[in-house]
């Protein structure tokens, strides 16, 4: 946790965005799932450190992309709110 810390804190400090992705999601194409306590515990850290997030799929088949709305899950897990979002430009 420490290095996630550590990495989280200079990611903040630099404006680095932190995606919240259905990589995170199970089942995934590779066979290679997480625990859902994997990516929860490293976006928590993220948050607490003051990171900023975004939301993506990663995906390159509109299936995966249909699991775009299970990642509001991992956000209210960690108790994310508006303001811990990257704000979207517009010109």
């Amino acid at each position: 946790d420490a290095e996630f810390a550590e990495a989280f804190g200079l990611a903040a400090e630099r404006g680095v965005g932190i995606e919240i992705t259905t990589a995170y999601l199970s089942p995934r194409p590779n066979g290679i799932n997480f625990a859902p306590e994997t990516p929860l515990r490293f976006l928590a850290i993220a948050k607490r450190c003051g990171c900023k997030f975004t939301f993506g799929s990663d995906a390159h088949d509109p299936e995966r992309q249909k699991m775009l709305p299970y990642l509001a899950a991992l956000a209210d897990a960690i108790g994310l709110t508006e303001s811990d979002l990257i704000p979207l430009l517009r010109r």
